[in-house]
């Protein structure tokens, strides 16, 4: 466990952060992330954050920019910095931005050209990823998990339009290091992020909060895609019966995994973040309307996962995935 209140004492000093994929999340955490750094800049703060993006077409020369329009639905153009080899090696943070089903691929392929003192942050929906990583690539790096609630949404290539304010949450998932230099760069990383996009709270027990998330994504993206409805729609009485099943699965199979979770309470949140979000289109109707690969494996497909391992039966999950690749 980390000693939170000794870990924030320490001083901030400069990151040089590396987010990596032009996605939705990723152009958003982008943007603020830059939009900080002149006002950093003017006060004459030395020690502030360089953000840079790695995007998988960064060589193509006519795309140096980027679209956002905020809540409010103002629009700001800004300038892309893309990542070169040198920030790879100065690389405090690398947050990974990327589908679930890139992430292995996407960290094998910097991880020669990384510093072994890099922090690597998963920010991705679903589990199941971390278990792909390189034996090397976990013994060398700390890994950290992200979650967010923010609603982000891509228009156009280098365009996103941020659909809802949220919250984030950090938390260690793997530190082989001996010395707490990683925990401080993550707290660093907590702190300033905080004060660019509110709010960012560090999780102790990361991986409960993300068994949440999971329950919820379980639940909202495979009925929103295979429906073709926003996520408001999911609320909707019609559809209780089947939620609770497929919620009693996940419990059921958390349960093995040794996390604890409240069926009854689950469903309160599933239906409170769907009215919540209730204008907004979950990312995978998005991907199967865009006739992209879903990540439905790392979602309910980890339950089915879970649920063979420790032969308990997962028949609503299952059906889930099953009618999702179908669309595919």
């Amino acid at each position: 466990m980390l000693n939170r209140n000794k870990q924030m004492k320490h001083d901030s000093r400069s990151l040089n952060v590396v987010i990596i994929g032009q996605g939705a999340i990723g152009l958003l955490f982008y943007h603020y992330l830059k939009q900080f750094e002149p006002l950093q800049q003017e006060r004459g703060n030395k020690n502030f954050i360089c953000t840079t993006l790695l995007a998988t077409d960064q060589h193509d020369k006519s795309q140096r920019s980027y679209q956002f329009t905020d809540i409010t639905q103002q629009q700001i153009q800004g300038d892309v910095l893309f990542t070169q080899d040198k920030h790879l090696q100065q690389a405090d943070i690398v947050l990974c931005c990327v589908k679930s089903y890139h992430v292995s691929t996407a960290i094998k392929t910097i991880a020669n050209k990384l510093n072994t003192k890099a922090v690597i942050i998963l920010a991705h929906n679903g589990m199941g990823t971390v278990e792909q990583l390189t034996k090397d690539i976990i013994h060398q790096h700390t890994i950290a998990a992200m979650l967010t609630t923010h609603g982000s949404l891509k228009t156009e290539k280098y365009a996103i339009t941020h659909t809802g304010q949220g919250l984030s949450q950090l938390g260690l998932m793997s530190n082989n290091s001996t010395d707490d230099n990683q925990i401080n760069l993550l707290m660093d990383f907590t702190e300033q992020l905080d004060k660019v996009l509110p709010s960012v709270t560090w999780e102790e027990d990361i991986r409960t909060a993300q068994w949440h998330k999971l329950a919820i994504n379980c639940v909202i993206n495979p009925l929103t895609a295979i429906l073709n409805v926003r996520n408001g729609d999911i609320a909707d009485e019609a559809h209780l019966t089947k939620i609770k099943a497929i919620i009693s699965e996940i419990v059921a199979v958390a349960q093995k995994e040794s996390v604890q979770l409240d069926a009854s309470k689950l469903l309160e949140k599933v239906i409170l973040v769907a009215k919540s979000t209730a204008k907004n289109s979950s990312s995978m109707r998005c991907d199967i309307q865009a006739k992209r690969a879903t990540e439905i494996d790392y979602i309910n497909g980890y339950i089915c996962s879970l649920g063979e391992k420790h032969h308990i039966a997962t028949p609503e999950n299952k059906n889930l995935v099953k009618a999702i690749k179908s669309l595919n």
